[in-house]
C-alpha cells in the first residue's frame, strides 16, 4: 500500500513510499519507474523530494533515510524519533530537514552547511 507521494518542484518526477519500506522513483523523461530504492527495510510513512534528486523518507519507526541522485542505498541514515513517523519535509535550498512523530516531537536537521 502507498503511504505517501511526493512531487519534484519541477514536476517532472514523483517519489512513491510504501509499507513495503521501498521507495519508487517515477521520471517523466523516461515516463516509467526510474529507481526502487530500499533503505529502512521498514514501512515508510512520508516521502519528500528536492529539485535535484535528493529523496528522504521517514519510517514507522522514526527513522529517517536520504538518498543522493541516482544512488540505490542510502547516503545517510538518521535515528529521528523514539516512536512512530508521521510528517517529513526539506527545505528548497535542501540544508535543512523536518520531521515530526507521533511521540509529540518535530526534529529540525541540517543536511548541509552553506552553499554548493
Amino acid at each position: 500500500m502507498i503511504h505517501a507521494i511526493a512531487c519534484s518542484p519541477d514536476a517532472k518526477s514523483f517519489a512513491l513510499a510504501g509499507d513495503d519500506g521501498t521507495v519508487r522513483f517515477w521520471t517523466q523523461e523516461s515516463n516509467a519507474w526510474k529507481l526502487q530504492l530500499v533503505g529502512l527495510g521498514k514501512a515508510l510513512a512520508q516521502v519528500a523530494s528536492s529539485a535535484s534528486s535528493k529523496i528522504t523518507a521517514l519510517d514507522n519507526e522514526g527513522s529517517i533515510a536520504i538518498w543522493k541522485k541516482g544512488a540505490k542505498e542510502p547516503a545517510n541514515r538518521i535515528e529521528a524519533h523514539g516512536s512512530q513517523g508521521f510528517s517529513l519535509d526539506m527545505t528548497p535550498d535542501e540544508m535543512r530537514l523536518v520531521s515530526c512523530s507521533l511521540d509529540k516531537t518535530m526534529r529540525p536537521g541540517v543536511l548541509r552547511q552553506g552553499r554548493s
